[in-house]
């Protein structure tokens, strides 16, 4: 009898320990409420990256080149003008 009294103490403790653990958990469940990760659309991939830089230095060549013709052809049309 002494068996199964020590028995329903333990069963009466662990179902306690089992509830105060659910509502310990319950309430931390309900009163953090977790902010929604914000995460960009897309990454930018190195590779677009370094495509993007090459596209713009060729840009900028290309421009640079026209330039230069447009100086010289300036400079042709001064000369045969004097």
């Amino acid at each position: 009898m002494k068996r199964f009294q020590e028995f329903t103490e333990n069963v009466d403790r662990v179902a306690a320990l089992k509830a105060k653990q659910r509502a310990t958990v319950d309430k931390f469940k309900s009163g953090n409420e977790p902010a929604p990760k914000q995460t960009p659309e897309r990454k930018v991939h190195s590779g677009d990256v370094d495509t993007e830089n090459l596209i713009a230095k060729k840009q900028a060549k290309a421009k640079a080149m026209a330039r230069k013709a447009e100086i010289r052809s300036e400079i042709q049309r001064e000369k045969q003008d004097k």
